[in-house]
């Protein structure tokens, strides 16, 4: 439905790495360079699936298939932390894919592999998450990353515990500095 609507959709995040770990996977999401929502309805109206709930605020749509089956899809966005340790707000809508990885938390969730089009099947990488996840590194991608959203530090350490990776050693060092004195950053 992505090819014949020409809508191009990507596999994204987290069930990427997993999938290159062999792990198993938790949840599918699926990031859509186009208003997902309307994605899902076409989805509906097409296919043996059903939206079972929607985000209007951020442009998602959960979609329950036939077998049971439920995934996430997004449209692409950006998004900005206007007050620190509160949740950001969403903008520029159906931006393209790059521009939507840079809002995530580390490299080892940036990766995608394109799902419509000529480059079906192709992975997409724009931060090094896939070098990332072969040294077993966790990566912020900016270093605001812990001002912006100090849940990201116990989500760093989960992480590694996880997956047995070490934390990179400037994401350490801007951890540590949050910690230390969260006021100041």
């Amino acid at each position: 439905l992505s090819d014949k609507f020409g809508i191009n959709v990507y596999l994204i995040g987290g069930i990427v790495r997993d999938l290159i770990l062999n792990n198993p996977v938790k949840d599918i999401d699926i990031s859509v360079e186009h208003d997902a929502i309307k994605f899902a309805e076409i989805m509906e109206e097409n296919s043996d699936c059903k939206i079972v709930s929607v985000q209007e605020n951020l442009k998602t749509a959960k979609v329950q298939f036939e077998n049971g089956i439920e995934i996430d899809f997004a449209s692409t966005r950006e998004e900005k932390y206007e007050n620190r340790g509160f949740l950001p707000s969403a903008y520029n809508f159906c931006c393209s894919l790059e521009k939507d990885v840079k809002r995530r938390d580390f490299t080892i969730n940036t990766l995608a592999v394109c799902l419509s089009g000529n480059r079906k099947y192709e992975p997409v990488d724009f931060l090094n998450g896939l070098n990332d996840i072969l040294n077993k590194k966790i990566r912020i991608i900016h270093d605001k990353s812990f001002e912006d959203d100090p849940s990201r530090i116990v989500r760093a350490l989960k992480f590694s515990k996880r997956f047995g990776f070490n934390i990179e050693e400037n994401t350490f060092r801007l951890m540590q500095k949050y910690l230390t004195n969260p006021d100041k950053n």
